[in-house]
């Protein structure tokens, strides 16, 4: 019994202390259900921005009047497109008029009193990071980059339809869900009623499918897809040459033509409201004041018409032609010459060199080689015009008329170390004559460059720039035939005094019978010399010194001077003669230790020849490269009396 008694009194503080601990949770219960606040929804400015942005104005993307927990509404990223599909698996809903379209009316879902809206693209793809479940929802966690598919269309992307009734199909994907809503728009336009089928608009349209779903715990979901569609409407055009325009001629020819889409199509075409008869081509003749040329056509209902304001207002008495100065390459010429604004005595008369041209309107001659004058000369009554043009036949060189460069001191993919290079040539036309500066073009790395000097050859000072120089010459023959040339000079850049080659030298007074002064010897070259640097560093390097007049690149060498060097010289008398005829006269001058201008004869003085050329251009202008062969001479007739020199006697030393 007290046993009994003992165990009945578990049993009652048992059941008393489940009581009190089942009171105290309903009293917690209670508390917080009263005292809990509804969180704002973060994302409801993002899902209305993103609305604002789709053209949606908010509709198909609805937030819920319900107090929302933190998964409510979120736009997605813009769903990848998919291949239409109409699929038979009986997990999936095709739907073309949406029967539970009008099922959401702008209120969400709630379960538990907590909103259950996620916003997916129709991958299933929510654009938060994570949609976070607060305690006791049943929301479900949506992460990104999910593969679950909610729907497809029979759309397909950047499809291009000749019609504007665009009809298609949308199939669902998840059986487990329930659509509540369809909604399609067409270039940010709300369909009303989605049936199947849109309208499209001329060109682009942009049609965005979104639907909306509830799952069995009350979830919202929402998924959208975005396309392109073209619809390529045909339109009648017209091709045409009018244009609106102000003439002098009576009369005007055009050509037009009505299409419609691609197809031609008739078209009616009229003057100042009189139907002008022709195929493609028409000519109406003008009135005199504004006159307006219509074109029509019309075919499956469509109608087009343009139209066109010519004015006409009769020209003054005058020639028009298509003659100006010009230069062809053809001998057979072409060209028009007519009186505008004339009566009817006046009269036109076309004169080529002298002689006139038969024929009216339209002329064709023979053009001689050379400048042609051709003259137009018109009179009506006392009214005369005369005009001159001239046209200059140059014949296209062939392979035997072609003008030639005959010597240049350049090869192709030449290297030389430098900046500075003397370019000299020679060129001729075909029948052996020599092309001079003046038929001369000559381009450096695109610049032109003048020449210095003509001589035996024309000479160019090039200033090079580092690396590949593009040389470029084009020759002209006295008939104005042409002839380009390309050359590729390698520059190796140096630095001002670093050394860029080494030439072979020597200098002699054979002219006064003194003979060879110094024997050949190399004498290096650096960048920055000039030709008299070089001749300096030669007599320096044989024991003579030198004495030169003149500033910059007129700097020349007048004298050279060494004890006893010069002693016993005399002009032989055969170079005495040729001299006198030349009409040259003694200066009666002449000293042991120093030779220079004037000695002997009022034309003395030091010359110099690069490889056998006497250059036309002085010391001081001469650039000279490297492997050139350099000889210093004592002249007493201007140079006539040295070999290489371009006017020389007949013999020379």
């Amino acid at each position: 019994m007290k046993k009994h008694t003992q165990k009945n009194r578990q049993i009652i503080m048992l059941s008393a202390a489940a009581f009190f601990i089942a009171a105290a949770f309903l009293c917690m219960r209670f508390y917080n259900m009263s005292s809990y606040k509804t969180p704002e929804n973060p994302f409801s400015a993002l899902s209305e921005s993103l609305a604002e942005e789709d053209g949606q104005g908010g509709e198909g993307y609805e937030t819920s009047s319900q107090p929302k927990d933190e998964s409510s509404d979120m736009d997605s990223s813009q769903a990848d497109d998919s291949d239409n599909t109409d699929s038979s698996d009986s997990n999936t809903d095709t739907t073309e008029s949406s029967p539970q379209a009008d099922k959401i009316d702008g209120n969400s879902p709630t379960v538990n009193g907590e909103n259950t809206n996620v916003t997916i693209n129709a991958q299933g793809e929510n654009k938060s990071d994570e949609v976070k479940k607060k305690p006791d929802s049943k929301t479900e966690t949506v992460t990104k980059n999910t593969d679950t598919e909610y729907f497809t269309t029979s759309i397909k992307e950047g499809e291009r339809v000749k019609k504007p009734l665009y009809k298609f199909t949308i199939t669902h994907k998840n059986k487990a869900l329930t659509v509540q809503k369809v909604q399609v728009t067409v270039n940010d336009s709300v369909v009303n009623q989605f049936s199947g089928s849109v309208t499209l608009h001329a060109g682009k349209n942009t049609i965005r499918v979104a639907c909306t779903y509830t799952d069995k715990s009350g979830q919202v979901k929402r998924a959208y897809k975005d396309y392109t569609v073209y619809f390529d409407k045909k339109e009648i055009t017209f091709d045409t040459d009018l244009a609106d325009k102000d003439t002098d001629t009576e009369s005007i020819t055009f050509s037009a033509t009505a299409f419609y889409g691609s197809d031609k199509i008739p078209m009616t075409v009229k003057v100042n409201g009189e139907k002008l008869s022709g195929g493609e081509t028409f000519t109406a003749q003008l009135s005199e004041g504004e006159n307006t040329i219509t074109l029509s056509a019309e075919k499956d209902g469509s109608k087009a018409e343009k139209s066109f304001k010519i004015k006409y207002t009769p020209a003054e008495f005058s020639i028009d032609t298509n003659l100006y100065d010009r230069t062809v390459n053809d001998a057979d010429f072409s060209f028009y010459a007519r009186m505008k604004g004339q009566s009817g005595s006046a009269k036109l008369s076309v004169i080529l060199n002298g002689k006139k041209l038969s024929g009216r309107d339209n002329y064709t001659c023979t053009l001689q080689s050379g400048d042609n004058r051709i003259r137009l000369y018109a009179k009506d009554g006392d009214k005369n015009i005369d005009r001159y043009f001239t046209v200059t036949y140059v014949p296209i060189a062939d392979d035997t008329t072609r003008p030639e460069i005959t010597y240049i001191n350049v090869t192709n993919g030449q290297t030389v170390k430098g900046s500075g290079f003397t370019l000299r040539f020679n060129a001729q036309d075909y029948q052996g004559g020599r092309i001079y500066a003046d038929k001369t073009e000559v381009w450096l790395n695109g610049f032109s460059v003048e020449c210095i000097a003509q001589d035996r050859n024309s000479a160019y000072y090039l200033q090079l720039s580092g690396g590949a120089n593009l040389l470029e010459i084009r020759v002209y023959d006295p008939e104005g035939r042409y002839a380009d040339h390309a050359y590729t000079i390698n520059s190796v850049s140096a630095q001002k005094g670093e050394q860029t080659g080494v030439i072979t030298m020597s200098f002699d007074a054979d002219t006064i019978g003194l003979g060879q002064l110094a024997a050949g010897s190399e004498v290096a070259i650096y960048e920055g010399d000039t030709g008299v640097d070089v001749i300096e560093r030669f007599l320096q390097q044989n024991g003579f010194t030198g004495d030169f007049t003149g500033k910059g690149d007129q700097r020349y060498l007048s004298r050279i001077h060494k004890s006893g060097a010069f002693s016993g010289g005399a002009v032989n008398s055969e170079l005495a003669e040729l001299i006198k005829n030349d009409g040259i006269a003694d200066s009666n001058t002449q000293y042991a230790d120093s030779l220079g201008e004037f000695d002997y004869t009022y034309g003395s003085g030091w010359v110099y020849t690069v490889n056998g050329n006497m250059p036309a251009y002085g010391m001081g202008k001469v650039n000279f490269t490297d492997g050139d062969t350099v000889r210093l001479a004592f002249t007493v007739a201007y140079g006539r009396d040295i070999t290489g020199s371009q006017d020389s006697y007949d013999k020379t030393w």
